[in-house]
């Protein structure tokens, strides 16, 4: 197989296991009871919201946004829907009352822990399906996949 086959060859097979992560219905059920208000469960845009807000505390809506990599009017409809949820408040920033940021909520503290109990727990059974060595390799390869893939993105979004 020359160099340029097995490149293809790669691709091929990379490309289906990213199209499987992506639609991988279970990682939607993390989330689908993390409510107990009768409203729908959480999309994934909203779970990684509040996993982001969770992680970095009181935030700006700008460094959420380039947090989650998406444009701000998207992270900001997102806090609109988990504040709907109770789970996030918004209040004017400490220091420059021009920005505005979001933070969790009582409700938000717990849904937050909650999910990455969860998160934890999948990640836990999906990882011993591969030894100590392929589960160091995996965590050194995998970032550095998603960082390429965003500077990619990125480059194809400027050019445009």
């Amino acid at each position: 197989m020359s160099t340029d086959e097995a490149a293809t060859e790669a691709a091929l097979v990379i490309g289906g296991a990213w199209r499987d992560i992506r639609r991988l219905r279970g990682l939607r059920t993390i989330g689908h009871d993390l409510l107990d208000d009768g409203c729908a469960p959480l999309e994934t845009g909203e779970l990684d919201t509040l996993s982001v807000v969770g992680a970095l505390g009181p935030v700006r809506m700008s460094a959420l946004a380039a947090a989650l990599r998406v444009e701000p009017s998207t992270a900001t409809r997102a806090v609109d829907r988990l504040e709907r949820h109770g789970l996030v408040t918004r209040r004017k920033d400490d220091t420059d009352g021009r920005f505005v940021e979001g933070s969790l909520t009582p409700d938000g503290l717990t849904a937050f822990g909650e999910l990455t109990r969860r998160r934890r727990e999948l990640l836990a059974g999906v990882l011993a399906h591969f030894d100590a060595a392929e589960q160091e390799r995996l965590a050194e390869l995998l970032p550095r996949f998603a960082e390429a893939r965003a500077d990619v993105l990125d480059r194809r979004t400027a050019d445009a």
